[in-house]
């Protein structure tokens, strides 16, 4: 018997203040939108970006993934939120990639208003090149989260039976979109 390869799908989950978004894509080979649903979410489940009441927006991702029929197994989900920083360091003298987190890490610890346990971090290589004196220099864009509030969504999300695949911070999301330009 042929087995037929099963079309992987991702559901792109959108959590805004007042709506929930998602768009449901076949990935197989290349993203094919099948299907986007939206529903309104009561005011006061999400405020600034941040989830006010857990098992409430548990409850709603659970009849909205239930109304549509989306599928639960892959999901990503975008929030946008200020308590979410990106700034950029200059780092030089450092050669190799793993090097480059390690550094990215620690300068982040002096830059950073909290603990760096209780941030979830990321950075992405803008530029490299030399300095006058030929050291090796980097240009990153640092972005940093509240793990509390990263925390908060994928509880919502694992009471509501969704496995997620993934957290896009919207300048994580920003940051996987964006090319390093020549010049910054």
């Amino acid at each position: 018997g042929r087995s037929v390869a099963v079309p992987k799908q991702t559901v792109g989950l959108k959590i805004g203040a007042s709506q929930l978004t998602a768009a449901c894509l076949d990935v197989n080979g290349s993203a094919r939108l099948v299907q986007v649903a939206r529903d309104p979410l009561t005011p006061g489940v999400v405020v600034g970006g941040e989830v006010r009441d857990v098992p409430a927006l548990a409850a709603a991702l659970k009849s909205f993934f239930k109304r549509h029929g989306l599928p639960r197994r892959n999901v990503r989900i975008g929030i946008a939120n200020n308590r979410i920083g990106v700034r950029t360091l200059d780092m030089s003298g450092i050669d190799d990639m793993r090097q480059l987190a390690n550094a990215v890490q620690f300068r982040a610890q002096e830059a950073l208003p909290i603990p760096v346990h209780e941030a979830v971090l990321d950075f992405q290589l803008l530029s490299e090149g030399t300095d006058a004196e030929g050291t090796p220099t980097k240009r990153v864009l640092l972005v940093v989260a509240y793990r509390d509030l990263v925390d908060a969504y994928a509880q919502a999300c694992a009471d509501a039976g969704l496995r997620l695949a993934g957290v896009d911070l919207d300048a994580f999301a920003l940051l996987r979109a964006l090319t390093p330009p020549a010049n910054l």
